[in-house]
């Protein structure tokens, strides 16, 4: 379970957050490494050579397979890039550019960068933030089609997904700073994201029953067949399983009805619009708090489907992210 304060004690605590921020930052650069980031450095300089072109760089090449020679931990070597970022001044933030550059030359798997560069998308180290969002950005589009080809996918969450999937099932809390750039991105994928992953620490549990049951045998025991702990665990299997084809279908009834008004289809929307209200005052009550952000960022996106009773109850929300979400929304 994702565990957060209070609001009224995030409110006595807002001065606060800007501390941690900086203290997440601090944590990071204490993890610097010389090696590392003086072979950064050459790549860096290298690629500002004058007259040649970055894409044919053969020093700068050279320089960055040393980079990546220097460890098989893929990220320890993006951890290291984003600190170079974060203690490295140049004009225009070009270091900044070309750290990108570097961090896209590893082809690496995008749950790698995510996996680093998740905690710092809220950052208040502004080179930092801008190196994660951008490369989180890029990302997002990857799958993009071309501008004159039809919207079949706006932005990629597929990683996210095992990113969310990861933490859960390491009951891990998942970085305020990264919901909060995939919601105000894609409401609807955010919500899909979360709603997939919730059965996370679900497969955590039946893993271990498993493991139970192995560890039973190699001790010359007999485990039972299906023990209350395995029966339960079914049980919220088959509960989530219910719960997520819920909230697919909720998630396209909503979707459809901001379709139909974003394309002007004004008849079809007003019909529509009932359907998609009630859905959204179902999920506001939602015992996920997951789906009580999905309801307040719909809202504050789209006006014609705010309905101000939800509104002023989402504001009181015991989850800060769906309070302050909710706040945010103009009157």
């Amino acid at each position: 379970m994702r565990h957060r304060r209070l609001v009224i004690i995030v409110l006595l605590l807002a001065g606060g957050a800007n501390v941690t921020c900086a203290q997440d930052v601090e944590k990071l650069t204490a993890k610097s490494d010389p090696v590392f980031q003086a072979q950064i450095q050459t790549i860096f300089n290298a690629l500002q050579q004058p007259g040649v072109d970055p894409r044919n760089n053969v020093d700068a090449f050279r320089e960055v397979q040393t980079l990546k020679k220097l460890t098989d931990d893929k990220d320890e070597l993006v951890k290291q890039l984003a600190i170079f970022v974060a203690t490295t001044k140049s004009e225009e933030d070009t270091h900044v550019l070309i750290a990108l550059m570097i961090l896209h030359s590893f082809d690496l798997p995008p749950r790698v960068p995510i996996r680093v560069l998740a905690p710092y998308l809220d950052t208040d180290d502004r080179q930092l933030r801008d190196f994660a969002r951008i490369w989180f950005g890029s990302h997002d589009n990857a799958d993009a089609a071309p501008p004159q080809s039809p919207p079949l996918q706006p932005v990629n969450y597929r990683d996210y997904l095992e990113y969310v999937q990861w933490k859960m099932g390491r009951n891990e809390e998942v970085p305020d700073g990264f919901v909060r750039y995939i919601y105000e991105r894609s409401p609807g994928r955010a919500l899909l994201v979360f709603a997939y992953a919730s059965g996370s620490r679900d497969v955590s549990a039946r893993l271990q029953v498993i493991r139970k049951a192995i560890e039973a045998r190699q001790q010359g025991k007999q485990p039972e067949p299906l023990d209350v702990t395995g029966q339960q665990v079914e049980e919220r299997r088959q509960a989530r399983s219910r719960e997520k084809r819920e909230i697919r279908l909720a998630e396209h009834i909503v979707s459809n009805a901001i379709w139909l008004k974003e394309n002007e289809f004004a008849e079809r929307f007003q019909a529509a619009l009932p359907e998609a209200n009630a859905e959204l005052a179902k999920l506001a009550k939602h015992k996920e708090w997951w789906a009580r952000l999905y309801v307040a960022w719909v809202m504050r996106q789209h006006r014609e489907l705010r309905a101000p009773a939800i509104v002023q109850q989402l504001s009181a929300d015991s989850d800060a992210l769906v309070s302050k979400t909710a706040k945010s929304i103009e009157k």
